[in-house]
């Protein structure tokens, strides 16, 4: 499982997008979506475009997802895993490998799991740790979308025509030739026998044991 866009734009609603260089709260320099630099000589020291802290941002993701595949014991839908990529995100790997949330949902407790976002709301100020407002909204809302359910995805029925013209296309081809008749009648039969299965099935929706 990777992040999805949608969890990319979750992170880059919660990071926010800096195209120049800034000092974050907790005092880091960063660019683009949360990307922190080495120092005043990183080569991404610069004014950059939408597109460069995209990049930015692709290349940043992947120790979370990482971390998230080698640790995570139990299922998880995509929510759960985008979530839990914001949080890693700004926490760091080694966090969370040692935290009592990855704990806590290796143990199958979910809500006890989603709890545990809500600790991690606080910087470091002359070297001590104080709560930040922006960390504790930002905890609330990666622990939302943590137990917000994943909707399936609505898909419409296929129809008799549809797997006739499947069927016709993956397995069969249309010759050319003497062959093309009797193609042709194979074909007509075909159809008739999708229509009929069709037609059971309803029957059998309309009539249920």
């Amino acid at each position: 499982m990777k992040v999805d866009d949608a969890g990319l734009e979750f992170i880059r609603e919660c990071e926010g997008c800096e195209l120049d260089p800034y000092l974050d709260q907790a005092g880091y320099l960063t660019v683009g979506v949360g990307h922190l630099l080495s120092g005043p000589e990183d080569p991404w020291n610069k004014t950059i475009t939408t597109d460069e802290a995209d990049y930015l941002l692709s290349g940043d993701i992947e120790p979370p997802e990482e971390v998230i595949a080698e640790e995570v014991q139990v299922e998880i839908n995509q929510n759960h895993f985008n979530a839990l990529a914001s949080l890693i995100f700004n926490i760091g790997t080694g966090a969370f490998r040692d935290s009592t949330l990855l704990r806590v949902l290796n143990e199958g407790d979910y809500l006890g799991a989603a709890d545990q976002f809500l600790v991690w709301n606080k910087i470091t100020v002359d070297g001590e740790k104080v709560v930040s407002e922006g960390l504790a909204n930002r905890r609330e809302r990666e622990r939302e979308l943590f137990l917000t359910p994943v909707e399936p995805v609505d898909e419409a029925p296929i129809t008799a025509d549809e797997l006739h013209k499947h069927i016709q296309a993956v397995i069969f081809g249309r010759p050319g030739g003497r062959a093309a008749a009797r193609f042709d009648q194979l074909q007509q039969r075909l159809h008739e026998l999708v229509d009929l299965c069709h037609e059971a099935s309803q029957i059998a929706l309309e009539f249920p044991e």
